[in-house]
């Protein structure tokens, strides 16, 4: 009876039945090998002539526990010529060594063995897998006509891409930059194989040319795959996770659009009882979707801006004032009235290139505009770069927003340092086009002092929208503290200052800081240069702006105390807005102080502790055995230098800037908002800090610092792997920013006092660390009881991070930084128990900022909450969440839109009762 055949699967190709090994027990012929030339086209490659085909057959290993299979292919069990035995993973690979030679680590591997390999005793290669190692024994047998011309098809490409891994972990250098090429070729010119490819293989082809950092295949890869997300051959959900991984903001926007314009497409059509409903992929992450959802709106409100008034056209060289005016009014009227046609109406909001194309069409055959207009390249150059811009602008700013003042607040030092970084990483994007033009308003340098007559020109930005000619105001102003007025153009246009003119008819404005923005009354930011920078001259300049301004447009005069002026602020303008309401009552009608720090203090550890006590507790819990440990290890010399390695910053000399950088995800919290306007930069640091290596859930529930969580960094040396997940973020996310012509002492050390003494008109950072040296304080230090739960280092000291001051602001002939800041001039105005009638207080729960407020949790009393002076606190809130708003506040959260409808009600509450002066 014939034995019944047993049939084993060798791999995803192959079927071997055991019952035919007695049938090849004949011998074969042996083949002679050849070498050849190194072919022009690949490297070192290697041509066998009339070569039998190996076959699979299964052999025990070296110690009988492990089946080996041999490798169908590169097997070569009758050619003496093959002289080394390789095993990777559970296949045995029989190949020539001499074509492994051509890496020198592979050499060292082969030869410095004690004795040859043996189908018993191979060589055993670890991190390679079985695909990637056949990819490179193709690449060293495949002869000239093989190699040329690759990749051919997909499957050659698929190839391609396990030979980039494998030649470069095994420092195969010249088949390594081959390969990268062919790669580069293929996306180059190859348009149908390029047609062909998935989504998953485009990832592929990212994430091996960024890890490799080959910037000519990124590019290529990244062109090619916006075109497909572009014609819709592509989805875009994937080209976006891989566009936000890898930070390419090209390809972040082209797929946030298109996702975008896919998902309107799909949306239900809104009713006035249904309001468009965007359907998200749950693909995608919460911070991905509120990207979207911010885009969407940036878009919308682009659209409106767009066709509501025609972008500025630049006066050509050969065109005079005069007659640039009159290119200018036939500009404007036509843009009206094309804006206004039906085709135009009748497209999207969201679809801003194919509104943007279609204005273009259009005015491009408009004969009333070509006889009118002399500046027609001008105008073709505001098309043409719009038509380039939008498409990313809406994301790209979302995805990328710079370090904020906040952040430089709160970090001292480092936060320069990174600064310094985010503004070497790329150049400051343009801001977005606004429907707000800026105006100017001349004031004095020095308001206390008649001997000096020199002026500046301040900015601002008015929103008429709601005004109601011969209402007599109120005029609504928005302090634009510590940063540029344009920053705040989005609470002018959505925000706060849009709720209350449209609830009272009045007028909105934006009114610039001093030095901040573009005005800056000095040429440069030197000691002296700065002493006009303080508290009392910023309240100056705001009182002397409510009592004198005229509004452009408007005949009514709006000036203050004739006008009731209603001031609101947040944060340190919140702080401001208070101020105001103290020291020129008879100008300020009314303010609201949101997030008003009107407490400046000396240290705040406490804006650390809030944070602490909000975060997830898990996350909390662990950062807090994180620093401990931490701490405790820079205590110990012998492990100071590897837990610096761990972090990517051996080299950072000093313990206190690298604690200092280790902080630095902390300042996210202030940053989470509510809606289209969040951020989840803090909540992502808080899911990698956490997430346990092999997704092992049981082992993250163990208590830190049990065996099962610990990594073994050395032999000596082990940390828990919530250490390892925030030393990987902090590599990712910091110390990459750290240039190559640059060492990690320069970017993120703080002890040179030269880097802290450039004083040029781009040394934005001077300005909010000059306040904070004199007058405002803020050191972040932590907790003055050693015994307490922390979440920063013991090392961050008042000494460390106030010796800014010193480094940054040396003596000057007319002023000198004290050696601490003179807080006594902020808090000398009401500190915690500030109030007056007509002053509202608006703080968040969670606010780390909100220990310097009148609702400190701390320090402060509790006070009743009136409509004569509000007293309010939003429920879950951080920063200054109210200034932020919809167009409709029904589409805000409850809590928002509560707030916004009780701050109508104070303030109509409010104008009820006011009476110009001449009246009483």
């Amino acid at each position: 009876m014939k034995r019944p055949s047993r049939f084993i699967i060798v791999d995803d190709s192959t079927i071997h039945d055991s019952s035919d090994d007695a049938d090849r027990s004949r011998s074969r012929k042996r083949q002679r090998k050849q070498k050849v030339p190194p072919s022009p086209t690949m490297p070192g490659t290697f041509e066998r002539k009339a070569m039998s085909e190996p076959r699979a057959s299964l052999r025990p290993d070296y110690d009988g526990t492990v089946i080996l299979i041999h490798d169908p292919k590169y097997y070569f069990e009758d050619d003496p010529g093959a002289d080394c035995f390789i095993r990777v993973e559970k296949i045995l690979f029989k190949v020539h060594s001499n074509l492994l030679f051509m890496s020198k680590l592979m050499e060292r591997r082969i030869t410095g063995r004690a004795e040859p390999t043996t189908s018993q005793d191979p060589l055993e290669l670890f991190g390679v897998s079985v695909t990637e190692f056949r990819a490179l024994m193709w690449a060293r047998y495949a002869n000239e006509d093989d190699a040329e011309g690759q990749p051919r098809a997909l499957e050659d490409l698929e190839r391609l891409l396990s030979l980039a891994t494998v030649t470069k972990n095994f420092e195969f250098d010249r088949l390594h930059d081959w390969t990268i090429d062919s790669m580069h070729r293929a996306f180059s010119s190859n348009s149908s194989l390029v047609d062909s490819c998935s989504s998953a293989v485009f990832t592929r082809v990212i994430e091996i040319a960024t890890q490799y950092k080959a910037t000519v295949l990124l590019e290529a890869v990244v062109s090619k795959w916006c075109d497909r997300v572009r014609r819709k051959d592509s989805p875009a959900v994937p080209a976006i996770i891989a566009a936000d991984e890898h930070k390419l903001e090209k390809l972040v926007g082209v797929a946030y659009y298109a996702l975008l314009l896919e998902a309107i497409e799909q949306a239900p059509t809104p009713t006035a009882d249904s309001p468009l409903r965007i359907l998200a992929d749950p693909k995608l992450s919460s911070k991905q979707i509120i990207r979207l959802l911010s885009g969407h709106l940036a878009l919308v409100n682009f659209s409106e801006r767009y066709r509501r008034r025609a972008p500025k056209l630049e006066c050509a060289e050969s065109c005079s004032a005069g007659a640039h005016k009159g290119c200018m009014l036939v500009w404007n009227e036509r843009w009206q009235a094309t804006a206004g046609s039906r085709r135009v109406l009748a497209l999207c909001s969201t679809d801003v290139l194919s509104l943007v194309a279609e204005m273009s069409d259009k005015l491009s055959g408009d004969e009333g505009l070509s006889e009118g207009v002399t500046e027609a390249s001008a105008m073709h150059f505001v098309l043409d770069h719009l038509v380039q811009a939008v498409t990313v602008f809406s994301f790209v700013f979302a995805a990328n927003a710079a370090l904020n003042v906040d952040s430089l607040r709160i970090l001292g030092p480092q936060g320069i340092n990174l600064w310094k970084l985010e503004r070497a990483q790329a150049a400051k994007g343009a801001r977005a086009d606004s429907d707000f033009e800026a105006r100017w308003f001349e004031q004095p340098l020095d308001h206390f002092s008649k001997e000096s007559n020199h002026t500046f020109l301040q900015r601002y930005w008015v929103n008429d929208r709601h005004y109601v000619p011969g209402s007599r105001g109120p005029v609504i102003v928005l302090d634009g503290g510590e940063t540029s007025g344009e920053d705040r153009l989005t609470y002018l246009d959505t925000g706060i200052v849009e709720i209350l003119t449209k609830a009272t008819g009045g007028l909105g404005l934006v009114l610039e800081h001093r030095y901040y923005g573009n005005s800056i009354p000095v040429d440069n930011f030197t000691t002296d240069s700065l002493r006009w920078l303080d508290n009392e001259q910023a309240a100056a300049d705001s009182a002397n702006f409510m009592s004198s301004i005229r509004f452009e447009g408007i005949d009514e005069d709006l000036t203050a105390p004739n006008t009731p002026w209603i001031y609101y602020g947040g944060s340190y303008a919140g702080a401001r807005a208070a101020h105001m309401k103290i020291l020129y009552p008879e100008l300020t009608y009314g303010s609201i102080a949101s997030s008003a720090v009107t407490h400046a203090a000396i240290t705040n550890w406490e804006y650390m502790e809030v944070i602490r006590r909000a975060a997830d507790s898990k996350c909390s819990g662990d950062l807090q055995q994180s620093i401990t440990t931490i701490d405790d290890t820079l205590d110990m010399p012998f492990f100071r230098g590897l837990l610096k390695g761990l972090f990517g910053l051996q080299d950072l000399e000093h313990d206190d800037d690298f604690v200092s950088l280790l902080s630095s995800p902390l300042g996210a919290w202030q940053s989470k908002v509510w809606g289209p306007f969040d951020s989840t930069t803090f909540d992502d640091f808080c899911t990698a800090l956490t997430k346990p290596l092999g997704n092992s859930s049981t082992v993250a529930q163990l208590p830190f610092g049990s065996p099962s969580r610990m990594v073994s960094v050395t032999d000596d040396f082990k940390v828990d792997f919530v250490i390892l997940n925030y030393a990987n973020y902090i590599k990712e996310q910091y110390v990459s920013k750290c240039t190559e012509n640059k060492t990690v002492e320069e970017c993120f050390g703080t002890y040179d006092d030269s880097q802290y003494q450039v004083t040029t008109l781009d040394q934005e950072w001077r300005l909010w660390q000059f306040q904070v040296c004199t007058q405002w304080g803020y050191f972040t230090t932590a907790p003055p009881d050693q015994n307490q739960p922390r979440i920063i280092s013991r090392r961050l000291t008042l000494e460390y991070l106030s010796k800014i001051c010193k480094q940054a602001y040396p003596p000057g002939k007319y002023f000198t930084v004290p050696r601490l800041p003179n807080i006594t001039a902020v808090n000398a105005l009401g500190d915690f128990d500030i109030a007056a009638d007509r002053l509202a207080f608006i703080d968040g729960e969670v606010d780390p900022w909100r220990p310097d407020t009148p609702h400190s949790q701390f320090y402060a009393k509790d006070r009743p909450d009136t409509i004569l002076r509000p007293f309010k606190l939003i429920p879950g809130a951080v920063h200054h969440w109210d200034e932020w708003g919809l167009p409709n506040i029904g589409d805000e959260p409850p809590e928002i839109q509560k707030i916004h409808e009780e701050t109508i009600d104070f303030v109509t509450a409010w104008l009820e009762d006011f009476k110009a002066p001449g009246n009483n």
